[in-house]
């Protein structure tokens, strides 16, 4: 989801400084709800301590992350193709 959200905001000439401001990026430019927002935030941070403090994911939350990412997807990728024409 950080990718297309990113893709977005390169379009419109903004440039990815942060997991933080991709996520309110989405929610004021791609009208991702407060209830997604908050589920990327903690899965931001679940990857963060994965790839900095050793931690593991369980399946659930593979596939939750995976489930959550198709759904995002959906969403976000025909607001991209609209911007770019």
């Amino acid at each position: 989801c950080k990718m297309l959200v990113q893709s977005h905001r390169a379009i419109k000439g903004f440039k990815p400084y942060n997991h933080e401001a991709v996520i309110a990026y989405a929610i004021d430019h791609l009208d991702l709800d407060i209830v997604n927002a908050n589920t990327l935030n903690r899965y931001r941070k679940l990857r963060n301590d994965i790839a900095y403090r050793g931690e593991i994911a369980t399946k659930e939350e593979a596939q939750n992350i995976k489930q959550l990412y198709q759904k995002l997807k959906s969403e976000i990728k025909p607001k991209i193709k609209e911007e770019i024409g």
